[in-house]
């Protein structure tokens, strides 16, 4: 549609996109995208869409792995740097 503009502006974004990149990495297990909006007051009212569209931009910069977790049925997400750091302990 012609003269819709984006929910989001960039700043927006940019912070939400910062408190994804917080959480994930103080977080020492793989979480849910539920998890982080319930750890964070500026993701508690961002759609899972957006949240998961800011996850991918991550996932293919190569700061955030995703995997399928058996026991919570989701889609988990983890930093790499707490990755790498858990497997040369």
């Amino acid at each position: 549609m012609p003269g819709t503009r984006p929910k989001y502006n960039k700043q927006q974004t940019a912070i939400m996109e910062g408190e994804i990149l917080y959480i994930i990495s103080h977080s020492s297990e793989a979480i849910t995208i539920d998890e982080m909006r319930a750890q964070s007051f500026t993701l508690a009212n961002v759609s899972t869409q957006k949240i998961a569209r800011i996850l991918t931009k991550l996932i293919d910069m190569g700061m955030v792995i995703k995997a399928k977790s058996k026991s919570k049925n989701k889609m988990v997400y983890k930093s790499l740097a707490t990755f790498i750091e858990e497997s040369n302990d």
